[in-house]
């Protein structure tokens, strides 16, 4: 997640003949330009889509779920949804565009792509793409759209489909809510959100065994073992207790044993509603799963469903997580921690004292749970 990051959002691909992507900058984009923009976007994936059709027999996707949105993911798909006004309010500039294009494919979509260098498509030219686990592709749009727009950057994030269309627990992994966009956070922040909340819940004091050996594993370090875990695959089983030849659960130093359980050996869970009652203890009521797809949902659903203990010990962890993707600094940092201690006004960092700021969180708590 963290080399995504890092390396690829933010229009910097290079593709493998040295050509490089710029930012788009919506701002400086008229209500007329922006529209036309976005519409001549979606005519030329159209048309790009047409040429992989006749280059392969099959289809890169489907027009209806091109010109519904569905198949971008991120801030892409409110890009696409919403006015110049009401975008630009939240997100000035667009590092690049990101869509979800079916995984079995992709070795046929490479051929497609180097075949198409410097080909046109409605008036955008192919430049080519930088090839990772993911194609970053770059396009040079038509004068019309200069200096707003020059090379734009379109990804091909490449993940699983059912029925011709992204999976849900795709479209939920890899969304970023309009909720969380409005009030300046991205996407990462739920999905490092919930990896801590499994982290905690499922964590317990115990020590790590070695893959064959029943010997401490030097790489673990944490004195708590969490049973299962959360990523971008979904939730499964990560350690289980070592029992001996009696079926008795083994103590290492007086600490209960734990072996890491092999991805191939657990599989992983992508529904979500198991996915929301593992967190929270019970199904979603009402808008409940809503909710889940968005940060400022979920830390609504820590308050309402942990305790405070509970929620302190994620708000600690998550924290420390944080920071190293999006450093300890910053209005995306100063945004993530403010709404969640906002959200969930019992929690604190560890080196805060019963500050003035933290009594009226609370009092303000208190007062609106009774």
């Amino acid at each position: 997640m963290s080399k995504r990051i890092l390396l690829f959002e933010g229009g910097n691909a290079v593709a493998e003949n040295g050509q490089t992507a710029d930012d788009i900058n919506i701002q400086d984009f008229s209500k007329e330009q922006y529209t036309k923009f976005k519409k001549d976007v979606i005519e030329m994936l159209v048309q790009f889509g047409k040429a992989f059709k006749n280059f392969s027999g099959e289809e890169l996707y489907s027009n209806e779920l091109l010109t519904s949105f569905e198949l971008f993911s991120g801030s892409s798909y409110e890009f696409f949804r919403r006015d110049r006004d009401e975008f630009v309010k939240h997100k000035k500039t667009m590092g690049d565009i990101d869509m979800q294009i079916d995984g079995a494919k992709k070795e046929k979509i490479r051929e497609f792509l180097k075949s198409s260098v410097g080909k046109k498509f409605n008036g955008f030219v192919y430049q080519g793409a930088q090839f990772g686990g993911d194609f970053y592709n770059i396009f040079t749009v038509p004068k019309e759209f200069n200096p707003m727009a020059k090379n734009i950057q379109i990804d091909f994030e490449f993940v699983d489909y059912d029925s011709g269309r992204p999976t849900e627990f795709v479209r939920f992994s890899k969304n970023s809510s309009w909720d969380d966009m409005q009030v300046g956070i991205k996407g990462l922040a739920k999905n490092i959100l919930m990896s801590t909340i499994y982290k905690v819940v499922y964590g317990s004091e115990g020590v790590v065994f070695q893959n064959k050996k029943d010997v401490p594993s030097k790489a673990f370090k944490s004195s708590k073992v969490p049973s299962m875990t959360y990523g971008f695959k979904g939730s499964r089983v990560k350690y289980r207790p070592v029992y001996d030849d009696s079926g008795k659960h083994v103590e290492y130093e007086g600490k209960p044993a734990y072996r890491e359980v092999p991805v191939k050996d657990s599989g992983t869970n992508t529904n979500l509603e198991e996915i929301f009652k593992e967190m929270f203890g019970k199904y979603p009521e009402g808008d409940e799963m809503r909710r889940m797809y968005s940060y400022v949902g979920i830390l609504s659903l820590l308050n309402k469903y942990l305790n405070e203990e509970k929620n302190q010990e994620i708000y600690t962890s998550f924290m420390k997580s944080i920071v190293k993707f999006v450093g300890d600094s910053g209005d995306l940092f100063e945004a993530i921690k403010s709404k969640y201690k906002e959200i969930v006004p019992t929690v604190f960092d560890e080196e805060e004292n019963l500050t003035f700021e933290k009594y009226i969180r609370m009092n303000r708590y208190y007062a609106n749970s009774n």
